[in-house]
């Protein structure tokens, strides 16, 4: 796909050049596998006078890939030096990928923005994009009557599992097991129903079979009325939802979802305000608990104070804020002793680019400690944290360790996660900024930011100060 995209582009760019440096017209036509939108004559004549119009006329030139289908070539005149000795562009902008397709319930077909013009993985972003729309490539091959007839038929849930999976493993590979598990999991009773007569009637059923019976006083007192979180409750109602809207869109069997998917009675009141951090004193307990272990544990020989890596784990999340998922992935390369921060590379899951996150001067000397450990003299690919079974692998589990933990020292209530609420609450509570808490959090959408509000403090009565010192005084009317 690289190459393809290349070798069009540069045969796009010859064509323009063409065009516009008066070149002999033998050597103009359209290029092999691209159709130019608005000319349905082939003669030389017609096509340089499309392009020509194009520069002083209408905004965009249109090709379409005729070797992938849906794939369009967009050119913004906007972005293009014409005025130049040769033609130029000025921005990536010049250059818009889009892929077209028809979705579900709808006339006609829709254009959507894959990517402008960049100079890296071009064409394994459009292939990408175009993979994750489901395309039934084996029945351009197949020629069975039988066999098509078949595919033409919306399948059961637990038919639609395995396309699915195939879906989410393009979507986001470290999700895709535990979306999969879910669906396993809760929806057993629901896998003989045709994916398109799965209804909001039948998600109500479900929820119901979580309800438990309240006391007078528990009504009361508004309590919750399920053997489950109500977060936990909504996540699985957003699991099935997810498969369910993908089971919408796949190329052989599309369908219109249900409204009633979305209707009030599945709605949840979901309080983010009850969200776990720890306090001072139960930071200061857990450390203290840290210490005592690498103490107990310590072995001259690991020419370290840490005895394993879940001290600095723990340290360096509760320090940063960041995920565990992306500590354990993190290479001494990523790290900068000199100006104290580390790099967040880039994946498929919640962070899609390389972020930056600063280190405190505590959190340096924890990390300058873990590096002297034996461990990091048999790891050859630089982890931070390296598997203690094979340290040329990074570490992917830390759950044998930390249940022991909490267990040997009475924290069960501790979770890894706390380590990032905790750094967002007292960050937000010591700056008083939550833009630079969403910045620091790496938080895509600031409604993800919104649940630390409550730890800023108000400024109300101050405001209300400044704006009576700009109004005229009152008093006149409380005199007489």
């Amino acid at each position: 796909m690289n190459k393809l995209i290349e070798n069009l582009v540069s045969q796009i760019f010859y064509l323009l050049d063409c065009c516009f440096n008066n070149t002999e017209v033998e050597k103009i036509g359209i290029p092999e596998g691209l159709e130019l939108k608005g000319v349905t004559d082939l003669e030389i004549n017609t096509i340089q006078r499309k392009i020509q119009s194009w520069s002083v006329g209408t905004k965009y030139l249109e090709f379409k890939v005729t070797c992938q289908a849906g794939l369009y070539i967009r050119l913004n005149k906007s972005y293009f030096d014409f005025e130049a000795e040769s033609l130029t562009i000025n921005s990536p902008e010049a250059f818009s990928f889009y892929h077209r397709k028809r979705k579900p319930g709808r006339q006609h077909a829709k254009m959507t923005l894959i990517c402008n013009l960049i100079s890296k993985g071009l064409g394994d972003k459009i292939q990408q994009h175009i993979n994750a729309i489901p395309i039934n490539n084996v029945l351009q091959k197949v020629t069975d009557g039988t066999y098509r007839a078949s595919q033409s038929i919306i399948p059961t849930l637990k038919k639609f599992i395995p396309t699915y999976e195939s879906i989410m493993t393009l979507e986001n590979p470290y999700t895709v097991n535990t979306r999969v598990q879910l669906i396993n999991n809760q929806f057993r009773s629901m896998f003989d129903i045709p994916v398109n007569h799965i209804r909001g009637a039948e998600l109500i059923a479900f929820m119901r079979g979580f309800e438990r019976k309240r006391t007078a006083v528990e009504e009361q007192e508004n309590a919750s009325r399920y053997i489950v979180e109500e977060s936990t409750l909504k996540g699985y109602i957003g699991g099935i939802r997810g498969l369910l809207k993908r089971a919408s869109t796949y190329g052989s069997h599309p369908f219109e979802l249900c409204e009633s998917l979305y209707c009030k009675a599945l709605e949840f009141d979901i309080d983010n305000e009850s969200d776990r951090y720890l306090t001072v004193d139960e930071i200061e307990h857990l450390i203290k608990c840290l210490a005592e272990r690498d103490k107990t544990n310590f072995k001259k020989r690991n020419n370290s104070k840490f005895s394993d890596y879940l001290t600095p784990l723990i340290l360096l999340c509760l320090s940063t804020g960041l995920r565990p998922k992306y500590a354990l992935k993190l290479k001494w390369s990523h790290v900068d002793f000199q100006i104290n921060h580390l790099i967040i590379k880039g994946d498929q899951g919640k962070n899609k680019s390389d972020k930056i996150s600063d280190l405190t001067y505590d959190a340096t000397l924890v990390l300058k400690e873990w590096k002297k450990h034996i461990i990091h003299k048999k790891s050859k690919n630089n982890w931070v944290f390296p598997s203690p079974q094979d340290p040329h692998k990074h570490l992917t589990s830390y759950k044998t360790t930390f249940t022991t933990f909490r267990k040997k020292y009475k924290l069960e209530w501790f979770v890894m996660y706390d380590m990032r609420h905790t750094f967002a609450t007292f960050f937000t509570s010591a700056y008083q900024n939550i833009h630079t808490t969403q910045d620091a959090l790496h938080h895509a959408c600031r409604s993800s930011t919104k649940r630390y509000d409550r730890h800023l403090i108000s400024d109300r009565k101050e405001g209300t100060a400044a704006f009576a010192k700009k109004l005229p005084s009152l008093a006149p009317v409380l005199q007489h």
